[in-house]
């Protein structure tokens, strides 16, 4: 993938294409008001050796977006910190599937805002509290939980229980000597 060039009426040029048959999407920069539309896709594109291709005009549709309130199912209290994240519920569902998932983290207040979604797609899938596999960070103090199939057309607020997780993994390393590896 190349990285496009823009001229000062707010063309798009990309250098360097190789001749072939290419999809080619259109997402809006994060900060000028990308989060607010959803991406555009050419499909078919058939670019020929030698030549260049006018893809005309490209209107980004209006992105949907849904917010929530995340709560501690045993106490009633906000659920701070919990992972969200957003796929299309159907795999092929238009440009979106291409498109890297909308992610957001619930505040202090247990709230969470995902934007950026696109309306063609209309159901998501909702992963909360998902482990993100980066190391070094604590391990989320809630159990996973998959809302399905959000409507994003109809639906612009939930509000979720999640149950906190408890659970712990021990045991002990040791040499093959059998001699502890650690010590407290």
């Amino acid at each position: 993938c190349r990285k496009p060039l823009f001229d000062p009426e707010g063309r798009v040029y990309i250098p360097g294409v190789l001749p072939g048959l290419y999809d080619v999407e259109f997402v809006a920069a994060p900060g000028t008001g990308g989060a607010d539309l959803a991406p555009a896709v050419r499909s078919g594109v058939r670019l020929e050796a030698g030549a260049s291709l006018d893809l005309g005009v490209v209107r980004l549709r209006a992105a949907a977006a849904v917010s929530g309130f995340l709560t501690d199912a045993a106490t009633g209290s906000p659920a701070a910190g919990v992972s969200v994240l957003a796929r299309p519920s159907v795999a092929g569902a238009g440009p979106s599937l291409r498109r890297p998932a909308s992610r957001a983290r619930s505040g202090a207040d247990g709230r969470f805002s995902l934007r950026g979604l696109d309306p063609e797609a209309r159901y998501y899938d909702l992963a909360l509290a998902g482990r993100d596999g980066t190391a070094g960070g604590t391990a989320p103090g809630w159990e996973q939980a998959v809302v399905a199939a959000v409507d994003v057309l109809s639906t612009t607020s939930l509000s979720l229980s999640l149950r906190s997780a408890p659970y712990s993994v021990y045991g002990r390393a040791v040499a093959p000597s059998g001699e502890p590896l650690f010590a407290d």
